[in-house]
């Protein structure tokens, strides 16, 4: 079986969510297509991701081991 006869047996939904999820992997790769994709795709979730202090290596084993309890 092809994948493409498997990609016609998905429900609509998936069919046209996992359209919707290349389109835009072709837009952030520079393809431009015809089609716009949805409003707020569910996989652009905003990650809280922890910023860098910008400090040393050293400086951050030092204030570690100094905030160590013991």
């Amino acid at each position: 079986m092809s994948t493409l006869q498997q990609f016609a047996e998905l429900p609509a939904d998936l069919q046209q969510e996992v359209l919707d999820f290349m389109s835009f992997v072709a837009e952030k790769r520079g393809i431009k297509l015809d089609h716009f994709p949805p409003a707020k795709p569910k996989w652009l979730k905003t990650v809280n991701r922890k910023k860098g202090t910008g400090e040393s290596i050293s400086d951050s084993v030092v204030r570690l081991r100094q905030e160590e309890s013991w």
